[in-house]
């Protein structure tokens, strides 16, 4: 059903569809923050027309994704709707749109590595210890749903992280290769 969705996308939808399953889970803000990132380094010359995201961009996948509030009453969540949703999307979209996704994991593993440094600079990434953990989990579950597709596309990222002198970072990738066990039982 994913899949079909996925392929009846244009590209500029599959891009911000792809987006929101890597980053599923942060807030909205670190959402739109880190996309323009990715975008403004990478995607912008697969499709320029993303420079400038806004939730009006995001309605077209609100039957597979929803804002969900935080109890605070000011942030949102962006959560799937579906389980294994994030895979799914991964798998459609690594069928064409494979060099997007390579392109990006040099960026997440910097944002990883940045979300356990003093980053207070931006605040819509890192404000919090909740913002950073978002950030972590969020990626170390993509890394993990991308090393499903192709384990070649994550090793060296999952390296670098492990290799790192950090407990926390360790845990990232940790946390990443425990998820294949879920997906092997």
């Amino acid at each position: 059903l994913i899949t079909r969705w996925f392929r009846t996308l244009d590209n500029r939808q599959k891009l911000i569809a792809l987006s929101i399953s890597l980053l599923e889970g942060m807030y909205d803000d670190q959402y739109f923050s880190i996309t323009s990132h990715i975008v403004d380094k990478f995607w912008k010359y697969s499709d320029s027309s993303l420079q400038a995201l806004d939730y009006v961009d995001l309605e077209f996948l609100s039957d597979y994704f929803k804002m969900e509030p935080e109890s605070n009453g000011y942030q949102q969540r962006l959560k799937n709707r579906f389980p294994n949703q994030r895979t799914d999307i991964i798998k459609a979209a690594w069928q064409t749109h494979r060099r997007h996704i390579l392109s990006v994991m040099p960026t997440l593993v910097n944002i990883v590595n940045d979300s356990v440094h003093d980053k207070a600079s931006d605040w819509e990434k890192y404000g919090t210890l909740k913002r950073q953990m978002n950030i972590r989990t969020a990626i170390s579950k993509s890394m993990a749903d991308i090393g499903l597709v192709s384990i070649h596309a994550v090793e060296n990222s999952l390296i670098e992280l492990a290799g790192q002198n950090n407990e926390t970072l360790q845990r990232v990738a940790a946390k990443a290769l425990a998820r294949w066990r879920e997906y092997e039982q």
